[in-house]
């Protein structure tokens, strides 16, 4: 193959590589696993914990950023203006939002995103569809978090016990997802849920269990 780059990973990272090169009208070449961007979490991180050990969180990524520069003048971050990273940063999200996948998060601050297992990491954009989800945490309305029999990888009852410690008025209930049966995913869900028949369903199965909840969790399946 002829290029005039060629970019290794599959991921985030070598998916906004790529696209920022075709782009500037090089010709690319992209080489990894074709499944590597499912192992991705959709957050897209700056900087949130610096240094790593013993861990220190910053709520503002250019400050951690500057610590970081400090401490690693050779680090590429180093090498950056605060307003290039921040450009290229807006450009990634305007390219995912063409594709149709929003983006949200503060111009200088991180955010508090919950992970599957209910603790918190520090990010700086994140799927629209999640950043309504921290946004309501902040909150102390009721939530309900589903999960569902046979699901792998999310389990709304650790969740809420471990959101629960800095969180009232948390419940998790498990249901079954309509005609699914033994092991399911995250993905498998969220192609079943493109039928407007298995939404009816779904929302069929849920509506018994909701009561005074003015929020309900899903894991990433929307």
């Amino acid at each position: 193959m002829e290029c005039d780059i060629l970019i290794i990973g599959c991921g985030m990272a070598g998916m906004a590589s790529a696209l920022f090169a075709g782009e500037k009208g090089l010709k690319v070449v992209q080489a990894g696993r074709t499944g590597a961007i499912h192992l991705a979490s959709g957050f897209l991180d700056l900087m949130g914990v610096h240094p790593v050990n013993p861990p220190v969180v910053h709520e503002n990524p250019w400050d951690a950023i500057k610590v970081l520069a400090c401490e690693n003048p050779l680090h590429p971050y180093a090498k950056m203006e605060k307003e290039d990273i921040s450009k290229a940063v807006d450009r990634f999200v305007s390219i995912l939002k063409k594709a149709g996948v929003a983006y949200k998060g503060y111009e200088n601050k991180n955010i508090k995103a919950i992970t599957p297992v209910g603790t918190t990491k520090p990010t700086f954009r994140l799927p629209l569809s999640m950043f309504k989800g921290t946004r309501a945490m902040n909150g102390k309305k009721p939530v309900l978090f589903v999960d569902f029999h046979g699901l792998k990888g999310f389990s709304a009852k650790q969740l809420v016990e471990n959101l629960g410690k800095n969180r009232p008025n948390l419940k998790p209930v498990r249901i079954s997802f309509p005609e699914a049966k033994g092991e399911i995913f995250p993905e498998h869900i969220a192609l079943s849920l493109e039928k407007p028949e298995i939404r009816e369903n779904f929302m069929k199965a849920l509506a018994p269990v909701l009561k005074n909840e003015k929020i309900v969790g899903f894991p990433a399946i929307m």
